[in-house]
């Protein structure tokens, strides 16, 4: 089965960026919240648009210049993602001003060479339309407005991001038919704050796939991972509270 194009969602703390992750695949996969920084590890989602597929991953809030460890991990992370991007959505909070740490993430993407779409996100009156082209400074020639939370913007967004993506004809190769049939086992790591589950995942996953602190609850939102061959095995990290919002 052919891979996925990638779409990775970046942007500084509480911008929206779990809200939009959770809109777009229509799941209530990542934890959102009002306090700032709740994401942390990268996860990772399946979206379908118009018969277009690809896998959407959700990162944490990026301060590019922050030398502190979580904050120096999330970016690891996000760097992680962006490798694998094919689109990336650059999400800004349109009720604030430009900040320092958006001008410093729009530094490091424009390095990258990928598409980069500006998304101004918490637009959900037509009054606050008008401030979006304010946004346009930070140089990124496509930019839409939408409100992740009502759900506005989102299709004129997808249409742009999914374009170029192929689309699904609902036909599989015949070879993978007897695979797909196939249910892979599941594994849950639980265990209570703080006794080495990220650790665990990592040593299985063969690489650095969740934020390793002595940080008590470091890990947030549940984090999965397919082990092996086929049939998959996934790995869930703990997740410490339930979705909300």
């Amino acid at each position: 089965m052919a891979k996925l194009p990638v779409v990775v969602i970046v942007g500084r703390p509480n911008v929206g960026k779990s809200t939009l992750f959770n809109a777009i695949t229509g799941q209530r996969r990542a934890i959102v919240g009002d306090e700032p920084g709740i994401t942390r590890d990268r996860l990772h989602g399946t979206a379908d648009y118009r018969n277009r597929k690809f896998e959407l991953i959700d990162t944490g809030g990026i301060i590019v210049r922050d030398e502190e460890m979580i904050p120096t991990q999330i970016l690891k992370q996000a760097r992680v993602a962006l490798e694998q991007a094919a689109q990336i959505i650059f999400l800004i909070d349109g009720r604030t001003e430009i900040t320092g740490a958006d001008r410093d993430l729009a530094a490091m993407l424009r390095k990258l060479g990928k598409p980069v779409t500006l998304v101004v996100n918490k637009i959900d009156a037509t009054s606050r339309e008008m401030l979006v082209h304010e946004f346009h400074s930070l140089g990124f020639a496509d930019v839409f407005p939408v409100s992740s939370e009502h759900r506005l913007g989102l299709s004129e967004l997808l249409d742009h991001i999914t374009g170029a993506f192929p689309v699904d004809d609902g036909e599989e190769p015949a070879e993978d038919e007897a695979e797909d049939k196939k249910r892979p086992i599941k594994v849950a790591i639980i265990g209570r704050p703080n006794v080495g589950k990220s650790t665990l995942l990592n040593a299985l996953a063969g690489y650095e796939r969740a934020i390793v602190s002595p940080i008590a609850g470091t890990t947030r939102d549940a984090v999965d991972e397919t082990l092996g061959g086929r049939p998959p095995v996934h790995v869930r990290g703990h997740r410490r509270h339930p979705p909300q919002g």
